[in-house]
């Protein structure tokens, strides 16, 4: 998560919270591994390594960089949202991903991640990283705003309008659509360049209710945008609804949240550390004394 400093607290906060999320969504921390990315030492020390290897210019031509850093003067950006993206592809290389799940809006760093990966096997050899493939979903990779269709769905957006958050009610979710911008046209139809407000509406539903764009658009052709708006919501408070009800139970339980955050912990610095031995090993830098076990 790229943040500013906020205070331990704060940081304590949003952090289970992220995972509350995660786990009310249905992650299963069985099946998978969940865990706070800085309780994980190699995530960094992998970085630090990749960035000899990652070229400025790279990183200058994010388009996360420069809509984040907007007007702001350069000597002014913090180093930490210029170099970020390294860290993103280090998180991906340390546990040898070969393919990566991921909205539209995070294409590039995967590219970018692959393209430090071959960097960094053209200097070591060519199997000391995997990198990794694109996995992109056919329909809601890219999400945009309710209130402006140009601009993605972003929790950070300070219009509270703008997009539907897990911990919503039904009540608010259903306003949220009905005021969502659409246009003055009749009927449904999916036009991404002459209608798109209404066409990020046809994605939100085909994604939720796994069919194509086409199929929603046969069905509301003819239909009213007030009627389609409410099928919407009802769509939406039908998955919605059972994650925010999911979080409320996590959130009286935060000792066991951290308990299943620590297990994560644990398991994946095993398997980060059967990556970052080999790789030591071919830099020619050592184990942190920290890593190693009494005889």
């Amino acid at each position: 998560m790229l943040r500013s400093l906020v205070g331990s607290e704060m940081c304590i906060r949003d952090r289970r919270e992220c995972a509350v999320g995660l786990l009310a969504a249905g992650i299963d921390p069985v099946r998978s591994t969940l865990f706070v990315q800085s309780q994980v030492p190699q995530h960094s020390e992998l970085m630090w390594m990749l960035t000899n290897h990652t070229q400025l210019g790279w990183l200058h031509r994010m388009t996360q960089f420069k809509a984040k850093r907007g007007t702001q003067d350069q000597d002014h950006t913090g180093v930490g949202l210029l170099s970020y993206p390294i860290l993103q592809a280090a998180d991906i290389l340390v546990y040898r991903a070969t393919h990566v799940p991921v909205g539209e809006d995070q294409r590039q760093h995967l590219e970018l991640a692959r393209q430090i990966a071959n960097s960094a096997n053209h200097r070591y050899g060519s199997d000391v990283f995997m990198p990794p493939q694109t996995m992109l979903a056919e329909s809601g990779a890219r999400v945009m705003s309710l209130a402006d269709p140009s601009s993605k769905m972003s929790k950070s957006d300070p219009k509270e309008a703008s997009r539907v958050n897990m911990v919503d009610t039904p009540e608010v979710i259903l306003k949220k659509i009905k005021k969502a911008k659409t246009d003055s046209l009749p009927g449904i139809s999916y036009d991404l360049a002459a209608r798109p407000a209404v066409s990020n509406l046809v994605d939100l539903f085909a994604c939720l209710s796994d069919t194509t764009a086409e199929a929603v658009c046969r069905q509301y052709r003819d239909a009213r945008m007030g009627d389609f708006k409410s099928d919407l919501a009802e769509l939406l408070i039908s998955q919605v609804d059972p994650v925010r009800q999911e979080m409320t139970r996590l959130r009286a339980d935060p000792e066991w949240v951290d308990q299943v955050l620590d297990q994560g912990a644990m398991k994946a610095a095993e398997l980060a550390e059967a990556t970052m031995g080999p790789i030591r090993e071919v830099v020619g830098t050592r184990t942190p004394c920290l890593l190693y076990t009494s005889p």
